[in-house]
């Protein structure tokens, strides 16, 4: 496939995901005009749209792998549904967790004066919005498998353009004094929920021209289950690693003022990454159709488009960040950063970097049904890195945080190092070349 060609397929996804960045972005800039105290709740609040996107990442994996295996639309419309039936429910056992912790959490994260007041309600929000967006990239992994991608576009950037203007009213209203802080805060963080569900209405009401939804009590897609299981497992394991870092080194009395930084290097890890997160699912797709014999070109044609078009320019700007942290995060969110801060940013983006690859090297173990083992190696890598990591350095004499870097980079090495473990051994057992195989 040309390059222009394949921009045309990939265009509509890669910038959803940058507005979804921008809308993240442009929430943690504007959120300080209500206080640094509101901005940390939404700092706290954010780890649960991650989890969000992550759990609704999932069942958009599960779709697209699954639906070429699939022929008749009426199957095609039980998987759609059997998927945000169980993404909805996950999502719910997510939000009852929070709602009976939300004490424990304000404690934690030392919420203090009137924002202890909402932060209950602000959380409450929080969850709300984790499971729209979850429901929401269902829909998306529907769109793009019927090749209607370019709606997803169309419903990201209505949510992006009413949400800033919902975030700038609620923050004028408020230094106008015309909304007290609580009111100002949770219209902040309730205006995102309004717009997710005029997304959604768009998104069911496009596919219902396209799938002959049926009733649950039908059987559901064979196989759904099985793949989408450990698609979740992969997302719980990556979204909850940064809400329990962050909840580690909220327990650190010196390391408080670096969850704010952290956050920022988040972001900008998301950015750097947002093309090849939406190459991602595209890359998916072609590899599935082609094990499922339905591909039309050429064999491992989406691994050198992948590599070339996006994972190239990803690992670039992630390297450049490494080199430029400090000025990027005082530039574009305005956060100071210390120099020993500094040393974290450089390491978490190297890290960053090779963690892009081991998503690269995952797309064939998707593809071939085998996501059980990317479930199995993220928890591993996380346990032993992240976890384990932070409780030992955190012991140590004169620790700091330009330590902590260290964790995502060793995090991001024995992940990738598993995954290309992984893929050698399938390469092996089907006799091919990993290109080939896939």
């Amino acid at each position: 496939m040309k390059g222009s060609l394949y921009f045309k397929q990939i265009l509509p996804v890669v910038l959803t995901q940058i507005l979804i960045r921008l809308f993240h972005v442009s929430d943690f800039r504007i959120v300080v005009g209500l206080g640094e105290e509101v901005r940390l709740i939404h700092a706290v609040q954010h780890h649960l749209s991650t989890f969000g996107q992550f759990v609704g990442s999932a069942g958009l994996t599960t779709l697209l792998v699954l639906w070429p295996r699939f022929k008749e639309p009426e199957q095609r419309a039980r998987l759609l549904s059997a998927t945000l039936v169980l993404t909805v429910a996950l999502c719910l056992l997510v939000t009852i967790v929070i709602r009976f912790s939300g004490d424990t959490l304000a404690e934690h994260f030392k919420f203090a004066g009137v924002t202890q007041s909402f932060s209950g309600s602000y959380l409450s929000f929080g969850c709300i919005n984790m499971a729209l967006l979850a429901v929401q990239l269902c829909l998306d992994g529907a769109l793009l498998s019927v090749g209607l991608q370019r709606f997803t576009l169309l419903n990201t950037a209505i949510l992006a353009v009413g949400n800033l203007l919902f975030d700038v009213g609620a923050v004028h209203l408020f230094k106008e004094g015309r909304l007290d802080l609580p009111s100002a805060a949770l219209a902040f963080v309730g205006g995102t929920s309004l717009w997710f569900l005029l997304g959604i209405v768009i998104s069911v009401t496009i596919l219902r021209r396209h799938l002959p939804f049926r009733k649950l009590t039908d059987r559901a897609a064979p196989g759904l289950f099985g793949v989408w299981k450990h698609e979740v497992g992969i997302a719980i394991t990556r979204s909850i690693s940064p809400l329990w870092y962050a909840y580690q080194v909220g327990g650190v009395a010196a390391l408080g003022p670096f969850l704010v930084t952290y956050q920022a290097a988040l972001h900008v890890a998301y950015i750097a990454a947002v093309p090849l997160a939406g190459a991602l699912p595209v890359a998916v797709r072609d590899c599935s159709r082609e094990i499922s014999g339905k591909g039309a070109r050429e064999p491992g044609t989406w691994l050198k488009e992948l590599i070339f078009f996006t994972f190239l320019p990803c690992t670039a700007f992630l390297f450049l960040a490494a080199i430029l942290g400090r000025p990027l995060l005082e530039t574009f969110f305005q956060v100071q950063a210390s120099a020993v801060e500094g040393q974290f940013l450089s390491l978490f983006f190297v890290g960053c970097g090779i963690g892009q690859l081991g998503h690269v090297i995952s797309v064939p173990l998707r593809a071939n049904l085998k996501n059980h083992l990317l479930t199995r190696w993220v928890v591993i890598s996380e346990l032993l890195a992240n976890n384990l990591g932070f409780l030992f350095l955190s012991r140590q004499p004169g620790f700091h945080v330009g330590w902590l870097g260290y964790l995502t980079l060793g995090y991001a090495s024995l992940y990738t190092s598993l995954v290309f473990l992984s893929v050698t051994r399938l390469q092996r057992k089907n006799g091919a070349p990993m290109v080939a195989s896939a």
